[in-house]
């Protein structure tokens, strides 16, 4: 067992779902936090505000775009605050009093939903948000409160939304690194098994084990986390681990952060490592906070648009690319490394759509349609392309990204970008905050394919 150095920085982490950035909280001294961003796909930090005070992270949530936080903040004389900002600054486009530490925070249960645990300030919630002069570009709603109002309740909804499983009981090691437990479990303050969740992104993945082990004096709620099938790489010192969109391993310990992709998780060695244990803040500001660009949205919300991005460029959760071996499905498996590649192998006579992991693009899944040759009924390619989406669905998608279905196997442009809108209609129809990008060649295609779908 470790000698564990108490005065290293506590971090947490709070990934966006579906693009790669981390919300990193540092919380060094115990009364003094950095706020900052990190790109896990290109390693850039950006560092945002410094708060005299406590913010607290398990309350605390990132939107699945990376661009908006919300978050329950108590500061320096006792006051409490909930905030919705855009990190990694704190400056709040809108903000209420908190009543102590009871509730207070809320999580993003889907793209385009704020789910806020108000609870006792729920009045002064609901008044806040009813002045705001603009719209926010997501809904908000009160939480539900099935784990009762505290960290609990926005931490163990975060971790069902992101994928995880409860998963019971286990026997717990010896945690007397951490110092003096004091649990409450009945009239027993002692407790030999934790609650545990697991997740695993794809069969590829470790099952990455997240377990609640008790509330320790000077230290609050303490998780314990591992890999069952790579037992030394987490462990004691590990304050919070996690997969990101990208399926990669995120771990903050003893200070710093680090990046593990599939192979680094083999070697047992990060692919990038920054050590955060000595920052201090800046004398004074050398330049002001970010200006709040909160409104990017000039026009209402678009769920079906017409694009001339590139698929692996495109900001959704599921991009669609044919079985077939086109230049654009190849870029994509590609990019996507060789673990996909290794995947297919066995997949190439697929009859039906099918999904893996996109690996190392952003994205968290790709669909691989076998398109229907352009001799068949129309039926069957509309047939085709509702399964597709019917798919994204059951995987949890809300936005999705594709050519027409059908131009692969030599469906004429009309029929294919026909097809496609009906069963984009569906999938966005059957839950809202769903959205759809639509990859056409040019302008001018866009404009005909907005004639359509105005039809």
């Amino acid at each position: 067992m470790p000698n564990p150095n108490t005065s290293f920085a506590r971090i947490h982490l709070l990934p966006a779902k579906e693009a790669p950035y981390v919300v990193v909280i540092r919380r060094k001294p115990s009364k003094q936090v950095h706020i900052m961003r990190w790109n896990t796909q290109t390693d850039e930090i950006e560092h945002g505000s410094w708060f005299s005070g406590r913010i607290y992270e398990m309350r605390s949530d990132v939107s699945f775009d990376g661009q908006w936080m919300v978050y329950l903040a108590m500061g320096s004389k006792g006051n409490t605050w909930v905030g919705i900002c855009q990190p990694p600054y704190l400056k709040t486009v809108v903000d209420w009093e908190n009543c102590g530490s009871w509730h207070g925070g809320g999580y993003f249960e889907k793209n385009r939903l704020l789910r806020l645990n108000a609870g006792y300030a729920l009045s002064a919630m609901e008044k806040a948000l009813a002045a705001i002069p603009k719209k926010l570009p997501f809904k908000t709603a009160e939480i539900d409160y099935k784990y009762g109002g505290e960290d609990e309740n926005v931490l163990y909804q975060r971790l069902e939304r992101d994928g995880f499983k409860y998963s019971g009981e286990r026997e717990l090691p010896d945690m007397s690194y951490y110092g003096k437990p004091y649990h409450f479990l009945g009239n027993r303050q002692e407790k030999e098994n934790g609650y545990y969740w697991t997740i695993q992104p794809t069969p590829h993945h470790p099952v990455l084990r997240v377990t609640y082990v008790g509330y320790y004096e000077k230290r609050g709620r303490v998780f314990h986390f591992d890999l069952p099938d790579y037992p030394e790489l987490l462990g004691f010192g590990v304050t919070w681990a996690t997969y990101d969109c990208l399926g990669q391993l995120i771990v903050a310990r003893e200070g710093a952060i680090e990046r593990y992709t599939l192979e680094n998780i083999k070697s047992g060695v990060p692919r990038f490592r920054l050590d955060l244990e000595d920052m201090v803040p800046p004398e004074k500001k050398t330049k002001p906070e970010r200006d709040l660009d909160w409104f990017p949205l000039e026009e209402p919300f678009t769920p079906i648009k017409f694009v001339t991005d590139a698929l692996t460029d495109m900001e959704v959760k599921t991009i669609v690319i044919p079985i077939a071996s086109t230049p654009r499905a190849n870029a994509v498996r590609e990019l996507a490394g060789e673990f996909l590649i290794n995947e297919l192998k066995d997949l190439t006579d697929a009859r039906l759509p099918f999904a893996t992991s996109a690996y190392y693009l952003r994205h968290n899944d790709i669909i691989h349609d076998p398109e229907p040759s352009a001799t068949s009924d129309r039926d069957v390619l509309e047939s085709c392309s509702r399964m597709v989406f019917d798919l994204a669905g059951e995987r949890g998608a809300v936005s999705v990204g594709l050519h027409p279905i059908g131009l692969a196997a030599g469906w004429d442009w009309e029929t294919a970008i026909r097809a496609t809108i009906k069963a984009a209609r569906e999938f966005i129809a059957e839950e809202e905050g769903r959205w759809v990008r639509i990859v056409v060649d040019d302008e001018e295609q866009a404009t005909a394919a907005q004639v359509i779908l105005d039809e």
